[in-house]
């Protein structure tokens, strides 16, 4: 679907991803993109306070880090259609949930940067509801998450 970043509307969410045409339940929305890292280390940057925008894939043999940094920018994001660090979780907020995480199994799939590692899984968003023109597309977080940052 035609997606763009903006302003999020949940308070302090930073960019958020939009929707330019109505999307029907069930279309896969796109990639989330991020630094394939081991178990060990997504626990260590968890331990530090760096988890904003980390996500298991699967049984937690890899993660993705989809944080915004230099060698990460907004444009790479943009440029591989994996913008999905950039959906807000609607928890707290009177907004609602459309979209979910799916984990995908793929064999043999590098992911496109450099020294990037070979995965076995992907991971990507897809609508659980029917979503107007320029609504915000919403996922949640998860309730570990939601322990550990909202309370």
């Amino acid at each position: 679907p035609d997606l763009e970043l903006r302003v999020s509307s949940i308070p302090h969410g930073g960019l958020g991803v939009f929707t330019k045409v109505p999307i029907k339940k069930g279309t896969w929305l796109t990639e989330y993109g991020g630094e394939v890292i081991d178990v060990e280390e997504a626990r260590r940057r968890r331990h530090d306070g760096e988890d904003t925008h980390i996500r298991s894939c699967g049984y937690m043999d890899i993660c993705l880090d989809a944080r915004v940094r230099e060698c990460w920018d907004v444009d790479f994001y943009v440029e591989h259609h994996m913008i999905g660090g950039f959906f807000n979780d609607a928890h707290g907020s009177p907004l609602e949930t459309n979209s979910q995480y799916v984990t995908v199994d793929c064999t043999g799939y590098q992911h496109p940067y450099e020294e990037g590692r070979w995965v076995s899984k992907r991971v990507y968003l897809r609508a659980t509801q029917d979503i107007p023109a320029g609504g915000e597309l919403l996922a949640s977080y998860g309730t570990t998450y939601h322990g550990l940052h909202f309370n």
